[in-house]
């Protein structure tokens, strides 16, 4: 693989012999020549096809947080009967470091999609319960019980924003869930503090943008 560009100490973005635009995590991987081929050796992780923008964001992760989010991402995609997002790890490793950043500010949310998500979507909530346990692992901090919503809805919202065309089950659930995050949104508006933006995806609006983003650091609720 060539590296076209370095990303941050631990990730370089690549190109394989097929052309494919790969992510390339591992440390040390700051010293490798843009224009030259990679030591395969320093690589501990890679990432096909993740969109520019998620590149960009990856700029200001910790190689700790991807590769977390990597192992969960594997396990989602082992136990969920649909295609994920290529950028969920991404964005997955956002919304982690960012919990664990408010945990450590003292900043709590409330959940109140909780129930509906267990109820409609139980395996990736499951999947999202298992994560805390990872994360208390590696980062030494329990995140409350309501990071539960938040990551679950990581996996839901990454399914959507690249599976293509749902049933119609599925479609009339995002349909109702979305509903109450909107009827939750202007209801809470006013005690936002500098909104940078709020994104909701939709399976039938393409392309969607898998949550979380940059956008929606005043705005965790889901």
């Amino acid at each position: 693989m060539i590296v076209l560009k370095r990303i941050n100490n631990n990730a370089v973005l690549c190109i394989d012999p097929a052309g494919h635009q790969v992510v390339a995590l591992g440390k040390g991987l700051a010293h490798c020549t843009v224009g030259k081929d990679i030591d395969l050796n320093l690589v501990d992780h890679t990432f096909y096809d993740v969109e520019p923008r998620y590149v960009e964001l990856m700029r200001d992760l910790s190689l700790d947080y991807l590769e977390v989010s990597a192992q969960i991402v594997n396990v989602a995609r082992g136990m969920l009967g649909y295609d994920l997002s290529p950028n969920i790890e991404v964005a997955l490793a956002d919304h982690i470091q960012f919990a664990i950043q408010r945990m450590r500010e003292h900043i709590y949310l409330s959940a109140p999609l909780s129930y509906d998500l267990q109820q409609n979507y139980p395996l990736e909530y499951k999947i999202a319960q298992w994560s805390l346990g990872l994360i208390r692992q590696h980062f030494g901090v329990a995140l409350p019980s309501n990071e539960i919503s938040g990551i679950a809805m990581c996996l839901i919202n990454g399914a959507y924003s690249s599976a293509g065309a749902s049933s119609s089950d599925e479609t009339e659930k995002q349909d109702s869930l979305l509903e109450q995050i909107i009827s939750l949104i202007e209801s809470n508006m006013g005690g936002l503090r500098q909104p940078r933006g709020i994104w909701l995806c939709s399976v039938r609006d393409p392309p969607a943008i898998p949550y979380p983003t940059r956008s929606l650091r005043r705005l965790h609720i889901l």
